[in-house]
């Protein structure tokens, strides 16, 4: 009897276990913005040139041709790629930033110079959106709808 009740307890406590391994579904939390804007390195509130003023913004073709972002004391820069932008301190001025599309000329071959393709692709541009009434030492990026102008997202930093 001892080893039927010795057997019964291993598998009680095997049978977990075992569960465990056969997980058939995984769940993931849906994120609360269709985007994501973020620093590359340092993560802070504070931004300071070469060191936390690189960010990524990350979304799809579809949403970067829905929204403006908004941004005072500070211009975005596109950087190489699609996906890395520059936050650059300038104060006392706001900024439109909108995605427009864009050609890019491509070789086909090192060896034929002369046939080229083009692909094309949103560029990131910025036009001067006034005066800022912002203090001088805060950044403010906002992300808006362009046709509804409700907004997606707002970030706070200071400049160093």
């Amino acid at each position: 009897m001892t080893r039927i009740s010795l057997l019964f307890i291993l598998i009680l406590l095997a049978t977990p276990t075992l569960r465990a391994q056969n997980l058939k579904h995984i769940k993931v939390k849906k994120a609360e913005t269709p985007f994501l804007f973020f620093q590359k390195n340092n993560v802070n509130d504070t931004i300071s040139p070469k060191k936390s003023d690189i960010f990524y913004l990350l979304m799809s073709d579809s949403l970067k041709n829905q929204i403006i972002i908004e941004s005072q004391n500070a211009q975005l820069m596109q950087q190489t790629g699609d996906s890395l932008v520059l936050l650059k301190y300038l104060p006392g001025i706001n900024y439109l930033h909108k995605f427009v599309l864009g050609e890019e000329v491509l070789n086909s071959g090192e060896n034929v110079p002369l046939k080229k393709t083009k692909k094309e692709h949103l560029v990131l541009i910025t036009m001067i959106d006034g005066a800022s009434t912002l203090e001088k030492n805060k950044i403010k990026i906002v992300f808006r709808n362009k046709n509804n102008k409700t907004i997606f997202a707002e970030f706070n930093y200071l400049a160093y």
